[in-house]
């Protein structure tokens, strides 16, 4: 079975125990994705965002190292250190904590029979920011947040936003990126590590 995995994230440049085939690659199925969770540590991370108003955005994705399901779901729920019912597959394999936006499995649906995947795995983490803030996401809540953050975390966060991909040009990153100082670009090498 050929399997691939979708990612827009940490899971690119610190893939920890992730089992991979090859590369990651740049034309995945492009996809609703916004800096829309905040994690434990305070980081603004990017999750899928499906509202109006977010943009579809290519994500990168890779081959599986493995060739049984099962066992390929397990290894990037260990590698994203999260819960089972936090990663998703096409073909839907059952329930999930966060169920499948129709849109979404669309659109992986499709860019899945075009790259002869038997399946998909992605994780699927739910957006965040309004339950923790008690704000909508906007880019002015956003860019208010990691302003209020401390300065440690806030030098997490905006290294987070220096290793996104190029391609993950969303209203909140941009807002972000035009509200630190100095903008957002790669790791400074302060020792504050990414999130």
């Amino acid at each position: 079975m050929r399997i691939a995995i979708l990612g827009w994230g940490a899971v690119q440049w610190e893939p920890e125990a992730l089992a991979l085939s090859g590369p990651w690659q740049p034309d995945g199925p492009h996809l609703p994705l916004e800096l829309a969770r905040i994690r434990g540590d305070g980081c603004l991370t990017v999750v899928l965002y499906p509202t109006p108003e977010t943009p579809a955005l290519p994500v990168a994705w890779a081959w599986a190292a493995g060739s049984a399901l099962a066992a390929v779901v397990e290894n990037l729920r260990t590698a994203e250190r999260t819960v089972p019912g936090h990663i998703a597959v096409l073909p839907d394999d059952g329930p999930r904590a966060v169920p499948l936006n129709p849109g979404i499995a669309g659109a992986i649906t499709r860019w899945q029979v075009t790259q002869g995947a038997d399946a998909v795995v992605w994780t699927q983490l739910p957006a965040n920011f309004t339950q923790r803030t008690g704000l909508p996401l906007t880019p002015t809540t956003a860019v208010a947040y990691l302003r209020g953050l401390p300065p440690a975390d806030r030098r997490r966060a905006v290294a987070y936003l220096g290793r996104l991909p190029a391609t993950l040009q969303t209203p909140i990153r941009q807002a972000l990126a035009a509200a630190t100082d100095p903008p957002v670009g790669p790791p400074a090498g302060d020792g504050a590590p990414g999130c």
